[in-house]
């Protein structure tokens, strides 16, 4: 089974909300009032660094019809998304792990679309929320 993104499929709207809540990276910060914005800049940097990978993987697991990696790779996403803020995106992960967990192939191809399109939003506005903790 091959599940491919279809054209027209669902899209982000980078001109709506912002893609992430800095105060979920104020809270981080104030946890610690000597080392809270290294805390916060290290987090996201981690973020920026590593949540590439989940996307490739989440494409690639589409790409070969492999639900339970595309399952896999939304839940890692979901997860750390919404501990930096991105609350938007963390639900659109949720969406299509819970997709990917019932087999349903519409809904994966279609969040899955979201996700690949509005991770770079999501990366951007958290360079942005950087500049904040500097």
């Amino acid at each position: 089974m091959n599940l491919t993104l279809e054209p027209g499929a669902d899209s982000p709207s980078p001109g709506g909300p912002e893609q992430v809540d800095g105060r979920v990276l104020d809270r981080i910060a104030a946890l610690s009032p000597d080392t809270g914005r290294q805390i916060v800049r290290s987090v996201v940097q981690a973020y920026l660094e590593s949540s590439p990978a989940y996307v490739q993987e989440l494409m690639s697991g589409l790409d070969h019809g492999d639900l339970e990696r595309v399952r896999n790779a939304a839940h890692s996403l979901k997860s750390s998304a919404a501990s930096i803020g991105a609350l938007n995106f963390a639900t659109i992960c949720q969406l299509a792990e819970t997709a990917a967990r019932e087999a349903d192939q519409t809904t994966v191809i279609a969040k899955s679309a979201v996700i690949g399109q509005a991770h770079p939003f999501v990366c951007d506005s958290l360079r942005r929320e950087l500049d904040r903790f500097s």
